[in-house]
């Protein structure tokens, strides 16, 4: 089964490597300092989400065109028509970028936990903004290669630049943050620039250049993908804001396994989608379906190996490190029970998006959000924390209940075709 299709499983491999090299930098981190990694997650945090909303769903809606086509000529031909699409973004990003960056030297809300200015942070997340943008496009062209490769690049640079860093030069650690996120992204344009320039992508359509409709089509997605990097995000801001550094380090570290786990399934929903999406496109929901039933495998057979994978490194972590809180195993467990759940169905959590479903697919991730909002401000007075693992354990059943609907329906409709 999952061992026979050879692009997932390199698609593992180099998830399995850049999470390797993410967990030796929590695990430098940690030994460093126990409130760095707070500051790390929150970083990572701004990059992730602010990257994501700079695109404006930009990535999903030329992703989606590309995956409902076969032929690479058509792909290109269709890049042609809307490349101009990428210029608009990213000049609107630009803007953004140094309005939030003046906002912040004049207001800092987060200076009590996070010592220096988050404008470096907005620079570092425009950069990957750009980088979604072409990745997405790789995935659309099926260029897995390079998909491999932008995984490993990313994750390895980050970590190379805080041991150099760390161990070589007296710099404060929101420096070195900064640093080696620029560091990174540079490096990623850099290496896909060739690929970029070789399918249109930055060859300007100026004919189609005043379109607005591709902008709304994007906007359209706009929500959907800046809830999804939330979703797992939200309670960092929250609790930075609530709580001290040292209150949150433990919740943060079993919240890191749970966030590894998620880009296993991430993968094999990307790829599954970028394989079967023309089948809905060409009303073929039985084949959809049954190609679906197998991804859902994988994905459970993969969160059940990871979950226990997990609780072997947690264990390793309270052996080796005196100051371990077994609070850590309490949290991921409540977690764990949710993302069980959701992984059963989150192979086909584009399903909304390859049916055109475009307000569905961002209310589907809006409803994820306030679910946890909802239970993480109905406890967090009484119990604090923990407050946060129940409410991703109740958001990941609830999405898993959305998407289980979804496929029903659209079965209901593979039964009309037949």
């Amino acid at each position: 089964m999952i061992f026979k299709d050879k692009k997932l499983i390199f698609f593992y491999f180099a998830n399995i490597l850049s999470i390797f090299f993410g967990l030796i930098l929590y695990l430098i981190v940690i030994g460093n300092s126990d409130v760095n990694l707070a500051k790390l997650m929150f970083s990572y945090s701004v990059h992730l989400i602010l990257g994501s909303i700079l695109t404006f769903g930009s990535n999903l809606y030329i992703f989606n065109g590309l995956s409902l086509l076969k032929s690479e000529k058509e792909k290109i031909s269709y890049i042609i028509k809307n490349n101009s699409l990428f210029f608009k973004v990213t000049i609107l990003a630009i803007f953004i970028v140094i309005i939030i960056s003046i906002l912040d030297l004049l207001f800092s809300p987060y200076k009590k936990n996070f010592g220096m200015d988050l404008w470096p942070l907005f620079f570092a997340a425009f950069l990957l903004s750009l980088n979604k943008i072409f990745y997405f496009n790789f995935l659309g062209f099926k260029y897995f290669k390079i998909c491999y490769q932008i995984m490993i690049l990313r994750a390895l640079t980050i970590l190379l630049i805080f041991l150099i860093f760390i161990f070589n030069f007296n710099f404060k650690f929101e420096i070195i943050i900064s640093t080696s996120f620029i560091t990174a992204e540079l490096f990623i344009i850099i290496f896909s620039l060739k690929k970029i320039t070789s399918i249109k992508l930055l060859k300007i359509n100026f004919s189609n250049f005043a379109s607005i409709k591709q902008m709304k089509n994007s906007f359209k997605l706009f929500g959907d993908y800046l809830f999804a990097e939330i979703i797992l995000k939200v309670d960092v801001f929250i609790s930075m804001l609530k709580f001290e550094l040292k209150s949150i380090t433990v919740y943060l570290i079993s919240l890191l396994f749970i966030e590894g786990i998620l880009t296993f399934t991430i993968i094999i929903r990307n790829y599954f989608s970028s394989k079967n999406g023309y089948l809905i496109s060409n009303n073929n929901f039985e084949e959809y379906i049954n190609k679906f039933k197998i991804f859902s495998i994988y994905s459970l057979v993969s969160t059940i190996m990871l979950i226990f994978a997990s609780i072997i490194c947690l264990t390793i972590l309270n052996f080796y490190f005196a100051n371990f809180d077994t609070l850590a195993f309490k949290y991921f467990f409540i977690m764990a029970i949710g993302y069980f759940f959701y992984s059963l169905f989150a192979a086909s959590e584009l399903i909304f998006l390859n049916r055109k479903k475009y307000f569905k697919q961002t209310m589907y991730f809006i409803l994820a959000l306030g679910i946890q909002l909802f239970f993480i401000f109905i406890l967090i007075e009484d119990y604090g924390i923990i407050s946060f693992p129940i409410a991703i354990s109740a958001m990941f059943v609830s999405m898993a209940l959305f998407i289980l609907i979804e496929i029903l329906s659209l079965n209901k409709s593979s039964n009309k075709v037949m």
